[in-house]
């Protein structure tokens, strides 16, 4: 780090137009700066940020809790509930407007409803929401993302009635 400011320092001196207290001098400076860094240290530390960024989307999760999530439909019930049935009595197979702040509705023709809250990833995307299904979804589990089977597909928990939390993972 001395050397490349060293070098800086002396390209600084020998160009008078440079003066870091000016207006756009700094500017300069940080070029000249960017321009003495080699390009191989510039690539390798890329490669571990990236490294970094795939690892971290791959191994941690973004999404609210099943606790989290339970507690909130709990809270929010008969908002759910009148959600259901205005998107129901819509005829609509995509989003219609709500008081819960979810990401999408979607509904299928067997009269599954799914309310995504949360979505995260672009390597390996996942979702996770609520879904009204008026059969028993499986696989049912005890925590949706912790009991997940595998890298891709959906895995469900009861909350009530036909409610349940969905986590959907692609693969």
């Amino acid at each position: 780090m001395a050397n490349q400011e060293e070098a800086v320092t002396a390209l600084d001196e020998d160009d008078p137009t440079i003066n870091p207290k000016e207006s756009g001098g700094w500017v300069r400076r940080i070029i000249r700066l960017a321009a003495a860094v080699p390009l191989e240290a510039v690539l390798i530390a890329g490669a571990f940020v990236a490294a970094a960024v795939l690892w971290h989307g791959a191994c941690a999760s973004h999404h609210p809790s099943d606790k989290q999530m339970i507690a909130f439909f709990e809270d929010h019930r008969e908002q759910f509930d009148e959600s259901l049935e205005v998107f129901q009595a819509s005829g609509s197979r995509g989003y219609s407007r709500t008081q819960l702040d979810v990401h999408s509705i979607n509904g299928y023709d067997d009269g599954r409803v799914y309310f995504m809250v949360s979505a995260y990833g672009l390597i390996s995307p996942s979702t996770k929401g609520y879904l009204y299904c008026p059969y028993e979804p499986t696989p049912l589990v005890g925590n949706t993302e912790r009991d997940a089977g595998g890298p891709f597909g959906e895995t469900y928990r009861h909350i009530d009635g036909d409610w349940y939390l969905y986590y959907h993972q692609a693969g």
